[in-house]
């Protein structure tokens, strides 16, 4: 039997002609920087964790002394270690500045040095012999200060407040370039994995935006509760405090 004139016969069953082609192997090599990014952003966060106080009063052994419970949350959520810190007797707060030069800018003429300006906080918990307990510094803090923290000490030496309190900070910019890092890696390396499933039949065509963009979505809601709850270092409300540090 002769063939229609054009006609055109396929064996392919429709099914398969639309399902998604599979990623070229040139996409390898933005697979790999895509995890690279997420690896850096995990190391970020974890050489940056939120750092967490939660101090009162030493008790009935001496109520002229504080006890502090310093903690690393890994993403404000995760425990990293803590330490914890008894017979403070004094928060001394120090701040100086450091100075840095970079080369011009655009604005700037070139090879023109441009002096940059960081405030370094420092705090050290000394106890009755004015030894020190406990040392820190930090720049660039979101959350509270640590001139905060050291008037909250001090305010339960004097007896001026015996509730116990949290406080928590974190440097910003490290976890600014740690989303960054982790939303640009996440969003290629879901959507490379959604089309891989949908391209072995393991997820029905209808699920393809839903592969593409929840975990995109997913990651960017994660980041709004974490800076949310680090915005909210210098005051937290009591449920928030109990989750991030509890007793």
């Amino acid at each position: 039997m002769a063939d229609i004139p054009g006609s055109a016969i396929s064996d392919t069953p429709p099914s398969a002609a639309a399902a998604p082609r599979l990623p070229a192997r040139g996409c390898v090599l933005t697979d790999f920087v895509s995890l690279a990014l997420v690896v850096l952003a995990l190391a970020l966060f974890s050489l940056q964790p939120l750092r967490v106080y939660r101090c009162g009063p030493q008790g009935a052994s001496d109520p002229r002394l504080a006890q502090c419970v310093i903690a690393d949350r890994w993403l404000g959520i995760v425990p990293l270690r803590e330490r914890r810190l008894a017979g403070i007797a004094e928060a001394v707060y120090g701040a100086h500045v450091e100075r840095s030069q970079t080369r011009g800018t655009e604005s700037a003429p070139s090879g023109a040095p441009h002096e940059v300006l960081t405030t370094v906080e420092e705090l050290t918990l000394l106890d009755a012999r004015a030894e020190p307990l406990w040392s820190a510094s930090a720049s660039h803090t979101a959350g509270v200060s640590l001139q905060a923290i050291a008037a909250d000490v001090e305010s339960l030496l004097a007896g001026g407040n015996a509730t116990p309190w949290v406080r928590w900070y974190v440097a910003w910019p490290p976890w600014l370039l740690g989303c960054l890092f982790a939303l640009l890696g996440a969003s290629h390396l879901s959507a490379r994995a959604g089309l891989l499933l949908l391209a072995r039949g393991l997820a029905p065509r209808s699920f393809e935006r839903v592969l593409y963009w929840g975990p995109t979505l997913f990651v960017l809601a994660l980041f709004a509760v974490v800076w949310g709850i680090a915005l909210f270092g210098g005051g937290p409300p009591r449920w928030l405090a109990a989750l991030v540090a509890p007793s």
